[in-house]
């Protein structure tokens, strides 16, 4: 693909064009420069000012959210960094995909004790934000800004979706990288192939009972899969009952609606769940904490079979015991694509 700039900081500006980015929320500050100044240079990407990095944070995470798509932030070295770090957590805690650039000082005052250097050598950022996001990671050198910049995106953008950091300092940034720009089709995966075997016993438990429910958690909105489960829903007459992070996911004035189970959650969604009556429950996109399980109340557990259906496989059977769980991959088929060989 054809570069619009020869800087690593407009081949990272590149990447996100090709992702569908259409703005950079930040707060500008001395080494974040050569960013802004990448940006003036071309009118595919507009910076979005914000008043505290930790706003430029949270209106990433819902320009994320919104679009359904990536969101990115910046912000300066030291201070500026750190402010950031809650929006950057809320958006690790709700599987948000959010791309948060942090500038360096120049590599030539690594360790030296020079202003704000937030480097290992000063108030180590890469290593804070390790604790949330999926990948904090600095870029050493020009020749590295594509690898790292696809490795991010792919990391931000597969299996559970979900914050990522990548610092560069401004020497860096300004140096010209002869790296190529790749399509994200070329560095990152649409999907993953589901477990058949899964599938066959889950669709086999739904064929065998009548009493069915679904509890739908926010991987569904987060997957784009609403319409596709309203659809099966009415296809075969089953309940539909939302997490509270979910609310919304299924239209609660619709006759298979039993609103949302959990805390400050609906009498009727939790009088269905609970009943003796209840045969299979199918949980779509919920890890089934405490929030969505009234604080791990034991009588979720149908009478006959739980189904967990999840992009995250260290979410399926984790805090109750499954009789079938799913590996579903976020795609075009949605979370519910396994349901629909039923």
């Amino acid at each position: 693909m054809e570069r619009a700039s020869t800087s690593a900081i407009g081949l990272i500006l590149d990447y996100l064009h090709h992702e569908g980015v259409q703005y950079i929320f930040g707060v500008p500050g001395g080494p974040l420069t050569m960013l802004y100044q990448a940006i003036a240079q071309q009118d595919r990407i507009q910076p979005i000012l914000a008043k505290h990095e930790e706003g430029a944070a949270f209106m990433a995470d819902g320009y994320a959210r919104v679009r359904r798509g990536l969101g990115v932030c910046c912000c300066t070295t030291g201070p500026g960094s750190t402010n950031a770090l809650t929006g950057i957590a809320s958006a690790y805690a709700d599987s948000i995909p959010v791309l948060l650039l942090t500038a360096q000082i120049s590599t030539a005052a690594l360790g030296k004790g020079a202003s704000q250097e937030s480097s290992p050598f000063g108030i180590d950022t890469i290593g804070l934000f390790k604790h949330v996001t999926k990948l904090s990671a600095a870029i050493p050198h020009e020749q590295k800004v594509a690898e790292l910049t696809q490795r991010a995106i792919r990391i931000a953008m597969t299996r559970r979706y979900g914050p990522v950091h990548l610092s560069i300092a401004g020497d860096v940034a300004q140096r010209p990288s002869s790296a190529p720009l790749l399509s994200p089709k070329q560095y990152r995966p649409e999907h993953r192939s589901v477990d058949l075997d899964a599938l066959t016993k889950a669709a086999q438990l739904l064929t065998d009972h009548k009493q069915i429910c679904f509890l739908v958690g926010h991987g569904v909105y987060l997957s784009d899969a609403s319409e596709a489960l309203q659809q099966l829903a009415e296809e075969h007459n089953i309940p539909v009952a939302t997490t509270p992070k979910a609310k919304g996911s299924f239209p609660e004035n619709h006759p298979l609606s039993l609103g949302v189970f959990g805390y400050s959650g609906h009498p009727k969604a939790e009088k269905y769940i609970f009943s003796e009556e209840l045969d299979v429950l199918v949980v779509i996109g919920s890890s089934l904490g405490e929030v969505q399980t009234n604080a791990w109340d034991s009588r979720l557990m149908p009478s006959k079979a739980l189904v967990q259906i999840d992009i995250d496989p260290e979410m399926i059977g984790l805090n109750y015991p499954i009789t079938v769980g799913v590996v579903e991959a976020r795609s075009a088929a949605s979370p519910t694509a396994p349901l629909k060989q039923w």
